[in-house]
């Protein structure tokens, strides 16, 4: 530790750098964003690409400071002129979004096509989706198709996803119910809950699996519990309306609520429906039923 602080003051970039690492992660010496920073700053001004990229990723992050978007985009770019295959991808991921930046998405697929030359498979699945849209790039399904592909054999959830999407609506691919749901199987990470709302529908309506409308209410539940909007707003029409469960409508209701919080118009309405019609006995199981799903998020209703 005493050398290591001496270099660094000293000015030795790699040791402000490992020493900066020290004070961010909070091992020894005990955790000090504001001296991580300054620490960090110091070596990525010496042109360290590893500083400046843990540089922004903390600026990115805002992890006990307030988020700088424009400063991280900075960082990135210079990490990216260097060649560093996460701050191309960063960088591109900050110009498509417009953030700390004016968005601009053609520059974001140059950015991306980059980390792409480097099977950066978050990259893939990103220029993938812009060859599909026709954003920043002039529109290619069979670009599209094959970087989306790429990124799910090395198993990206947000590629199988997509992919499952394409096949399920004939975009881009032939239309293939099985093979979609072969890809949402696969779906892992932030995008599941998305792919077991989506596989829900597949059973319910037979495509690609037998019709199943238990195995359904299954995935709308797994969905559900998950806090998936949509399918929130499914399982509680089968709820309110007796399809394939004994009708609840206090629980109902929750879910409605659930979905409504999140911004889903129809959930607003079928709860407002619910609520008039409601017995004072209804409402007050309702607000159990919520505690409840607040206390244990993630559990399956009943």
């Amino acid at each position: 530790e005493r050398w290591l602080r001496k270099a660094a003051d000293q000015g030795h970039g790699n040791a402000q750098y490992y020493l900066a690492k020290r004070y961010r992660d909070g091992n020894e010496p005990a955790r000090d964003i504001d001296e991580a920073l300054r620490l960090m700053r110091l070596a990525a001004e010496q042109g360290l690409h590893l500083a400046q990229v843990d540089l922004a990723a903390m600026l990115v992050s805002g992890n006990g400071i307030p988020p700088d978007y424009a400063e991280a985009a900075m960082w990135y770019r210079r990490a990216a002129e260097q060649d560093s295959v996460e701050a191309q991808f960063m960088l591109g991921l900050l110009l498509d979004e417009g953030l700390g930046v004016r968005q601009d998405h053609e520059e974001a697929s140059a950015w991306y096509a980059k980390a792409v030359e480097r099977d950066h498979v978050d990259a893939q699945v990103r220029l993938g989706l812009m060859y599909a849209e026709g954003r920043g790039v002039q529109q290619d399904m069979n670009k599209a198709v094959k970087l989306l592909q790429d990124a799910a054999a090395m198993r990206h959830g947000g590629a199988n996803y997509n992919l499952a999407i394409m096949y399920a609506e004939g975009i881009g691919v032939p239309l293939d119910d099985e093979e979609a749901v072969r890809r949402l199987w696969r779906v892992r990470g932030p995008l599941q809950a998305e792919a077991q709302f989506y596989l829900g529908l597949m059973y319910d309506q037979g495509r690609g699996v037998p019709e199943d409308k238990a195995e359904a209410r299954k995935w709308f539940r797994e969905s559900a519990r998950k806090g998936f909007a949509g399918a929130q707003f499914k399982l509680g029409s089968l709820y309110a309306e007796g399809l394939g469960v004994e009708e609840n409508t206090p629980l109902a209701f929750v879910l409605f609520r659930l979905a409504a919080e999140q911004g889903h118009i129809e959930a607003e309405t079928a709860m407002s429906t619910l609520a008039a019609g409601m017995t004072p006995e209804q409402a007050t199981e309702a607000e159990k039923l919520a505690a409840e799903w607040a206390r244990f998020q993630g559990k399956r209703p009943n």
